[in-house]
């Protein structure tokens, strides 16, 4: 993979790490702006067309501080993108691992706040009776108060200014990636949770095969715009007033498994071929190496079917607690603090 130095790149000034600030960021490499909507079908390719309008060149960039990789320009969905993405009955998964994984560290009377619900898919598995939801899309909430749960189309930070230490738990399955400002929106929650709470993330895991799959639409501008590795979720403690409590990954399911293996295929085809590490590949010869890994993965997946032997698969969370602040109590008899 190419590096470059900020400079470099297609962006008018130095940018900066939208989680932590910083500006120590080294530029990975460019993405032609115009390949990204071709690889959408034909009903939403004029769509991601205009939401990319203006960009000729996206950045892949990464903190060398917190280690985050992000877009730059940072081009979030509109409102309209995602309301065309929730057509697809795979957009709003009914069942993900991180809903189990997560399931064990959320107590059933928790007063709880979910970032993001969806559906309320996985609200409704707990059947939390203090719950409250947040959710960008309104037709999304609609759904989610059908299952007569308390869902509020309010960003975090609206959220947090009428809510401050109001929960116990709060957790956000795949919403980091989304956010063009991970920084406030973790923030904001930190200041809706009370002393001693869990926050809960998962995140697709950027560790994984899904690092090297290439032309990932729904892993690209304007859909995900930043990327987790984990040594970016065990700096959060460094940033935010938090300490790490686990971080767990997903074993590889079925769902992705043949993904998976053609991705390694690839992988190992482009390294054979001495072609660039790149995360988009429009070009001929790299259709016609993903047309053999497919083809090959369709014979390799089954080796894999004993879940023991599988790698890590597409989502990682993260679970912190808010640390409780330390009372300082005067000394008086001594004239000083202790």
């Amino acid at each position: 993979m190419e590096s470059l130095i900020y400079d470099r790149l297609d962006v008018a000034e130095q940018p900066e790490c939208p989680l932590c600030g910083s500006i120590h960021v080294l530029g990975k490499m460019r993405i032609y702006a115009g390949s990204i909507p071709e690889m959408y079908g034909k009903a939403q390719k004029e769509l991601v067309r205009h939401e990319l309008k203006g960009t000729s060149w996206i950045n892949v960039c990464q903190c060398q501080n917190c280690f985050l990789i992000f877009f730059e320009p940072k081009i979030s969905g509109s409102p309209e993108f995602y309301k065309s993405l929730q057509s697809f009955e795979w957009y709003y998964q009914k069942d993900k691992a991180e809903f189990e994984m997560a399931g064990k560290w959320i107590p059933p009377n928790a007063r709880i706040l979910e970032v993001g619900c969806g559906a309320g898919w996985f609200a409704s598995r707990l059947a939390a009776p203090r719950y409250t939801g947040l959710e960008y899309s309104e037709s999304a909430a609609d759904k989610a108060r059908s299952h007569g749960l308390d869902v509020r189309t309010q960003s975090m930070q609206e959220h947090a200014l009428a809510n401050p230490s109001a929960y116990q738990i709060i957790y956000a399955f795949q919403v980091l990636e989304h956010i063009s400002n991970p920084g406030s929106f973790i923030a904001a929650c930190l200041d809706c949770l009370e002393p001693g709470g869990l926050l809960i993330y998962g995140v697709p895991n950027n560790d994984s095969y899904m690092r090297f799959i290439q032309n990932d639409r729904l892993n690209l501008p304007p859909h995900h715009i930043t990327r987790w590795p984990d040594r970016t979720l065990e700096s959060i403690p460094r940033i935010f007033p938090v300490s790490l409590v686990s971080i767990e990954h997903e074993v590889l399911s079925d769902i992705h498994l043949r993904t998976c293996v053609g991705t390694m295929i690839k992988r190992r085809l482009d390294l054979l071929f001495g072609r660039e590490e790149t995360i988009v590949d429009r070009s001929l010869g790299g259709r016609l190496l993903n047309r053999c890994a497919h083809v090959l993965a369709g014979c390799i997946a089954t080796l894999l079917n004993d879940a023991v032997f599988r790698p890590r698969g597409h989502t990682v969370i993260a679970i912190y607690r808010k640390k409780i602040p330390v009372k300082v109590e005067p000394n008086v008899a001594n004239g000083f603090f202790l």
